[in-house]
């Protein structure tokens, strides 16, 4: 797995989708699927998990 490559497909796919302040994104990578929650802040942080 290739945490920046998931970090490029968030910001590729960010405008997709959009529910209040955060992007809920699921990416299905070599039989793992990763829910992916971009939550909109200041520091532009974001949580990762399985």
């Amino acid at each position: 797995m290739n945490p920046l490559r998931h970090v490029l497909l968030i910001q590729l796919l960010a405008s997709e989708i959009y529910v209040q302040d955060q992007w809920h994104i699921l990416i299905w990578d070599e039989c793992m699927c990763l829910e992916i929650v971009y939550r909109v802040t200041l520091n532009s942080m974001f949580s990762c998990y399985t």
